[in-house]
């Protein structure tokens, strides 16, 4: 029977061993679930932390895009001022042709119209509606052209 109790004892031994060496695997379990419920915080942590400053960016996002419409309406006011500037330049420069300004005065002023980006011809010429065809009539040694009685009475110096 001592062979038996020793068997018994035996198996009983390598049970508690196997028992223990169980208890370390499921210690060692638990701490790796200890770690990654550690790492898992700290990824809330972040996230939370992330989520922050997105919520802040997003409210300098909306201060930012006030901003540009508050600009957006200034420049709006500026250029219809600007437009109306432009206006009274063209009405003063029509009146200007009127009153017999030089060809090349007026197109130092149509240069300097378009490049504040008015939609003006280039040549006084064009915005004065000079005729370009006209008949000329050759007669002896040079041309003739007539210009018309009314032309001549209106051009007629001061």
């Amino acid at each position: 029977m001592t062979l038996a109790f020793e068997a018994v004892d035996q198996a009983v031994q390598a049970v508690d061993q196997e028992v223990q060496a169980v208890d370390q695997e499921v210690q060692a379990v638990d701490q790796e679930v200890q770690a990654v419920d550690q790492e898992v915080q700290a990824v809330d942590q972040e996230v939370q932390a992330v989520a922050q400053e997105v919520q802040a960016v997003a409210q300098e996002v909306q201060a930012v895009a006030q901003e540009v419409q508050a600009v957006a309406q200034e420049v709006q006011a500026v250029a219809q001022e600007a437009v109306a500037q432009e206006v009274q330049a063209v009405d003063q420069e029509v009146q200007a042709a009127n009153r017999q300004v030089s060809h090349s005065a007026l197109s130092e002023l149509l240069a300097i119209l378009l490049e504040l980006g008015l939609d003006v011809p280039k040549d006084p010429r064009t915005l004065l509606g000079t005729v370009k065809d006209c008949t000329v009539k050759e007669m002896g040694q040079g041309s003739y052209y007539h210009f018309g009685l009314a032309s001549a009475i209106l051009i007629t110096p001061n």
